[in-house]
């Protein structure tokens, strides 16, 4: 990163080794407390007797919100942004193109 000039954007693929998610929401096999702290953690209100499934749809309804990849964080430390491709779009990244061919 330190030969990017300052404010840098970065179009980055989905390929899945580009993102990497941070901070996980929990499974459906984690720890009834472990999704309560996430709930709480993101200020996501919840009745406290509430049983796991019920927990666990509010996670699934309300995660894609705090999805975050590393490298967009460790890229944003540094003054970065990141800029994704639409998924499956060839138009946009010509690799598509040339894998299409192989």
């Amino acid at each position: 990163m330190r030969n990017l000039p300052p404010n840098t954007v970065l179009v980055v693929d989905n390929a899945a080794y580009h993102n990497k998610q941070w901070d996980l929401a929990p499974t459906s096999n984690s720890k009834k407390a472990d999704m309560q702290a996430w709930l709480i953690e993101k200020g996501i209100q919840y009745e406290e007797t509430l049983l796991k499934p019920h927990l666990y749809n509010l996670i699934k309804a309300n995660k894609e919100r705090f999805k975050t990849f590393s490298i967009d964080r460790i890229l944003a430390e540094q003054g970065h942004q990141v800029l994704r491709l639409p998924l499956y779009h060839p138009d946009l990244n010509p690799i598509e193109m040339a894998w299409s061919d192989i």
